[in-house]
Order: C-alpha cells, then sequence, then structure tokens
C-alpha cells in the first residue's frame, strides 16, 4: 500500500465545491485503513464519488478510495444474513445473491455503482422506501475503524452515530445486513396529461402491499426517455400483477432509472433530493410546475429529485426554502454534505455535534462535512480558529466567482460523468416502435376517472 499522488478524480465532485486531495490509497484490507488513520491528521472517506452535495470532498486531507474493499465475507441463508465489506456495490451484492434466493431489496437512484458503505452514510432509502424503508432498517451491526485507528465493532444502540452521519464520525468498513426473499417484479405504465389523474392514481396505488414503489416522470423528463410528452408513473409489483414482465420489465426498469443519467446529459447538474409528506405533494408539484422545474420522484414516499441548470441558484434556493416551508425534508436521500447543511435544523445540527464531539473531536474525518469546525472554536486554540477562519474565506472567494467558472464546471462535470460511465449523449432513447405502440396502448385508460386521452 502507498500514497498516491495523481489525484485529480479525487478533487473532482458534482458541483465543482473547491477540494484539494493531498494523496489518496486504495485499501484492500482493514490493518491498511487503519494504518493511513493513525498516521494523518485529515481523512475524507470515499466509497463511488456519488455524492450530489459534495460530501466526499477533500479538504488538504488524504482520500480513502474503499473500492476494494468489495468482498462478501459470509451468507447465511437460513438467518437472511450477509456479512459485506463497505465498498461492495449493492448491484454486485444481488447478483452474488442471487444462487441463495435472496437480496438486498434498498435500490438507489445510483443502484450499479453505489457502495454499501455510501448507501449506510447517507441512510439511504430509494424507489422502495414504501414497503422496505430505509438503510438503518437493514443493518445488524457495523465494524468501524475511530479516529485512533481503533478497529470497533458497532451493536445496534450505537449504530445511530454512524447512520447517515456521512462519514464524520468513522470508517465504516464491514456491515452485517438482513436479507428479503427475492420476489418476482412486474411493472405497469401509466401515463396522462392531467396531475389530477397522477395524484388520484397515487392514492389509490399506495394501498397495495404487493406494490413496491410508484414513480413519477414529469412531462419533459418522459420526453427525454422516449415517452410520450405526458405524466408517466411505473409502477413496480412484487408478483404478477405488472403489465410489463420478464424482459419487458427489465427493459422498463432500466429505461425509467436511465432519468439521472438523461438529465445530466442535458446540462441539469444540480440535483436536490427532498422529502414531502403526502398531504402537500400536490402544493409541491404545482409549485415545480408553475416554476418550470424539471423533476422525477420516488412518488409513493414523496421523495423528488429536482434538477438545476448551474445558473439556476437562486431558483435552487428559492425551491428549497419553499419545500422547508410546507415541512419537506431536504437533501433526504444525497445527504447534506457541505452544499446543504445550511438547511440542517438547529436541533438535528447541536445532535450532531455531540456526536462529532464524542466521535471526532479532532475534526480527522471528512471535514466541512455537515458541520465546520468553527461550530467548535471556542473549545480550540486561537491558531486552529484562525487556520479555520482562512480554509472558510477561501471557500466563500470560490463561491464568489461561481458564475464565472460556469464553464468550466460544465468541463469538468463532462470529464466527471465520463468516470461513472454514465453516457451523456442529448438524443433521446429510442424504443422501437412496436415496443412504443406497446406502451401507449397499455398505459392508456388505466386511471379511475381519468379523462379522455388527447
Amino acid at each position: 500500500m502507498k500514497l498516491t499522488k495523481n489525484k485529480i478524480i479525487y478533487e473532482k465532485n458534482w458541483k465543482n465545491v473547491p477540494s484539494k486531495c493531498l494523496a489518496f490509497v486504495i485499501p484492500e484490507t482493514i490493518e491498511e485503513i487503519q494504518k493511513v488513520v493513525r498516521s494523518n491528521e485529515l481523512i475524507t472517506i470515499r466509497g463511488s464519488g456519488t455524492s450530489l452535495t459534495g460530501g466526499c470532498t477533500a479538504h488538504n486531507s488524504v482520500v480513502i478510495d474503499m473500492s476494494k474493499l468489495n468482498k462478501v465475507i459470509d451468507i447465511n441463508p437460513n438467518k437472511k444474513i450477509v456479512v459485506v465489506e463497505a465498498g461492495i456495490l449493492v448491484s454486485d451484492l444481488n447478483t452474488i445473491l442471487e444462487t441463495s434466493g435472496l437480496e438486498f431489496p434498498i435500490e438507489t437512484i445510483f443502484y450499479g455503482v453505489e457502495t454499501i458503505g455510501g448507501m449506510i452514510a447517507k441512510n439511504s432509502c430509494g424507489s422502495r422506501e414504501i414497503k422496505y424503508n430505509r438503510m438503518m432498517n437493514w443493518i445488524d451491526s457495523l465494524e468501524i475503524v475511530n479516529a485512533k485507528g481503533e478497529l470497533l465493532k458497532i451493536s445496534k444502540s450505537e449504530m445511530s452515530d454512524f447512520i447517515g452521519l456521512e462519514g464524520i464520525t468513522g470508517v465504516i468498513v464491514r456491515a452485517s445486513l438482513r436479507l428479503t426473499n427475492k420476489k418476482k417484479k412486474t411493472i405497469s405504465i401509466l401515463k396522462s396529461n392531467n396531475l389530477e389523474d397522477i395524484f388520484k392514481a397515487n392514492s389509490r396505488l399506495r394501498l397495495n402491499q404487493d406494490i413496491s414503489s410508484i414513480e413519477l416522470l414529469n412531462k419533459d423528463i418522459s420526453y427525454l426517455l422516449g415517452l410520450e410528452k405526458k405524466y408517466h408513473l411505473f409502477i413496480e409489483y412484487e408478483n404478477n400483477e405488472g403489465l410489463f414482465k420478464e424482459q419487458e420489465y427489465v427493459k422498463f426498469f432500466k429505461l425509467k432509472n436511465k432519468a439521472f443519467e438523461r438529465v445530466l446529459g442535458e446540462g441539469l447538474f444540480y440535483i436536490e433530493s427532498v422529502k414531502i409528506f403526502q398531504d402537500s405533494i400536490e402544493d409541491f408539484i404545482i409549485y415545480l410546475e408553475q416554476n418550470s422545474i424539471q423533476y422525477f420522484s420516488h412518488f409513493a414516499s414523496g421523495v423528488f429529485y429536482l434538477c438545476f441548470h448551474p445558473t439556476q441558484i437562486d431558483k435552487r434556493n428559492d425551491t428549497l426554502r419553499f419545500a422547508k416551508k410546507i415541512n419537506g425534508k431536504i437533501a433526504y436521500n444525497s445527504g447534506f454534505g457541505i452544499t446543504n447543511k445550511e438547511f440542517l435544523e438547529f436541533g438535528e445540527k447541536e445532535i450532531i455535534k455531540r456526536i462529532k464531539k464524542r466521535r471526532d473531536s479532532e475534526f480527522k474525518f471528512n471535514k466541512y462535512i455537515l458541520l465546520n469546525p468553527l461550530d467548535f472554536s471556542k473549545e480550540k486554540s486561537k491558531d486552529f480558529e484562525e487556520d479555520v477562519n482562512e480554509d472558510l474565506e477561501k471557500q466563500g472567494n470560490a463561491k464568489d466567482k461561481e458564475e464565472e467558472e460556469i464553464q468550466t464546471t460544465l468541463d469538468t462535470d463532462e470529464k466527471l460523468i465520463e468516470t461513472f460511465n454514465l453516457k451523456t449523449q442529448k438524443q433521446r432513447i429510442e424504443l422501437s416502435e412496436e415496443e412504443k405502440e406497446k406502451v401507449k396502448k397499455l398505459a392508456a385508460g388505466f386511471f379511475a376517472g381519468g379523462k379522455k386521452e388527447e
């Protein structure tokens, strides 16, 4: 193991948050992680680098890339438990589990590249939240490396110090996860020009316990994916009730999951996630429509992905403030990271500060994620406080120049997208004429009391 200096990729992130990587290491064992932690003052932990909020941004730190800690340690089919290293991709885990007839049920928008460690750090939920809730509900125990380089096993009573804390309290290295029986899945697609139809369908379908997800694509994103320019609902069943089965299910499952990729291809790089409670969803969608904001949604659970161009900072901020005004939860499925920590509630921030002080009072892990060292400045030396203020001033200056650097941002993000094998062509995905006709026929007229097709 060695610290490596060819580190440009580790200084890139979706929103070009100022970043400085001193070196990076890709450990293959927990012992290597312990050595790195013991011998370095500042550590940034990185899984696949998919954070939308600067959650793995380096700040004069050594980056620990977890990608090679990707093994399945043990599978217990009888207890439906699997022990994995934190760098394993959830998609790879489910491929391995197929022979056991089991699966890990949480599926996120980054399903093909998201690591288990990253999902734990953000307490991810994904599209199937109405049935399977969040990561916290599927973890039996964790193993972490703390700020002293010690390997600790974390019980359920302590796990809230790490799940959803975005890596600021230690390096998650292993997890014991609960599994479920792998179920046959099918999909139906419903469409309408009318939002009222969409709201009625969602209210009715959410009561069906065999439905694991309801995904909403707005008109423009539907069109971007090769569908008609109408609202589309993708309903996933865990039985044979859906109209698309077997290979057709796979095709349309992949199609709706390409929304994020296509949005990036259109240059909409500011993507924010918010959670809106059911009684406020209609008001929120009306706001989005009136302000021409593109979106797609885990509709049944009220999680929305809002899409902005880098020039739309004011619109982005106004929309997040509106979401908060109607009691929405900001950064619900993407983490607060650096760019959204201003939206933390005071009570949440105070709890995080207490946990951080207990687990990593010297700010060794993920500096500036969720909190600033300045939050603890009264307990630090004058020299330390001056150093913190200097760092924050540099960030502020960089932010002031954001508009001047928009084109640079676009160029950088295009390269970053390529590193994740996300194809950024702007053309629409073409379905065959037969497939288009089948979607058109099957999706028409499924809404109770729906309006006649235009």
